[in-house]
Parts: structure tokens; sequence; C-alpha cells
């Protein structure tokens, strides 16, 4: 694969993978370029046959099939709410993680702005 030989992740559960694949969305660069409105973004296996070149740059769902890894997100879910969380299960922003390590990844962050963020906020939130 197209992940760092240097990631420090272990094998990950491959049904949960194959469970995901193809549902992932993708934000296409292309569009963004010519201003159009990526809000709506596509379904990986809808666009897979009509993008040329799709995956050669960028892992896709069915790298992560049989790989030992899962999609982690760069930008946590969690810091987001309607539209802005749908962008955070994008393929732009995932990084191979293994399922132990991506739990941590998760808490660690949600325990930083909990608790280290969030009380400088207005509102606390």
């Amino acid at each position: 694969g197209r992940f760092p030989p240097r990631a420090s992740v272990e094998a990950a559960q491959a049904s949960r993978a194959k469970r995901h694949a193809g549902k992932a969305a993708l934000i296409l660069a292309k569009g963004a370029e010519r201003g159009e409105d990526l809000r709506g973004s596509l379904p990986e296996a809808e666009i897979a046959k009509s993008v040329e070149h799709l995956g050669r740059n960028q892992a896709l769902m069915a790298d992560y099939v049989d790989s030992g890894y899962e999609r982690g997100n760069l930008n946590p879910s969690c810091l987001h709410k309607e539209d802005h969380y749908v962008a955070t299960h994008t393929l732009t922003n995932a990084m191979p993680l293994s399922p132990p390590f991506q739990e941590l990844w998760h808490w660690e962050v949600e325990q930083l702005v909990s608790h280290g963020l969030a009380p400088h906020c207005q509102n606390g939130k």
C-alpha cells in the first residue's frame, strides 16, 4: 500500500474495513478548484470508474480491506456538527490507524478539547 512505512500502527479488523468499503465520501480537489459546492460528496464506488487516476496519490477504502489498518480521522469528528461533522469522514481527512490506537487517539483529542480548550472558550464550548 500507500501507507507510510513508519506508521506505528498494528493490524486492524478487516471485516470492519469491508463493511465500510465504498461508503466513504470523497471530496474532489478538481471540483473545489472550479468553485463547485462540494457539500454533497459522492460515495467512492460511484466515482471510482469515472475519475482518472483515482487512488494514485491517496488511499481509497479498498486499500484498507485486509491491510491491517482502519481509517482514522486527522480532524476528529467529535469537534464538529452538521456538514462539518460529515466532512470529517472523507478520505481526504483519513490516516491509517489500528483499532487500539484509534480509540486512544479519539480519547486523547476529546480530553484535550473538553479539559484543555473548552474551558477557555465562550460558554465552555
